[in-house]
């Protein structure tokens, strides 16, 4: 029997601290770092010159995300994904990642920014529901 490999996907809002908790956790765990801002930004970039494909980013980070994800685990990678999940929207694809690894999944949360002018900043990663434990 072949070791399947493990994903830890941190999902949550934006501001939650999703960005800094993956990296922590590939790190001390020596595992690949997969974040889906950062495929959005660099095809933000490659793409600048050509309006028609610019676009498409808001769709086409997705699949590029989700095919990277796909080959690293496919291939026998342990990873942590950070990006924000829809709830409706993304199971179809978390759901596809669950037949190539043992997943566990981090959601995080943050408090409602106060609108007052002059309020006191609220920490990005203020709060952390957690479902199982990496090993």
């Amino acid at each position: 029997m072949s070791v399947r490999p493990r994903l830890v996907l941190v999902t949550g809002a934006p501001g939650s601290g999703k960005t800094t908790l993956a990296a922590r956790l590939a790190g001390t765990l020596g595992w690949v770092r997969l974040s889906r801002d950062e495929f959005k930004e660099r095809l933000w970039d490659a793409w600048t010159e050509q309006p028609t494909l610019r676009a498409q980013v808001p769709v086409a980070h997705w699949g590029a995300y989700y095919a990277g994800l796909h080959a690293l685990l496919d291939a026998g990678v342990n990873v942590v994904a950070e990006g924000s999940v829809h709830h409706t929207a993304g199971v179809p694809e978390v759901r596809a990642l669950l037949d190539r690894a043992d997943v566990n999944i981090i959601h995080c949360t943050a408090p409602a920014r106060s609108p007052m002018p002059g309020s006191a900043p609220v920490p990005r990663a203020s709060g952390i529901r957690r479902t199982g434990t990496p090993t």
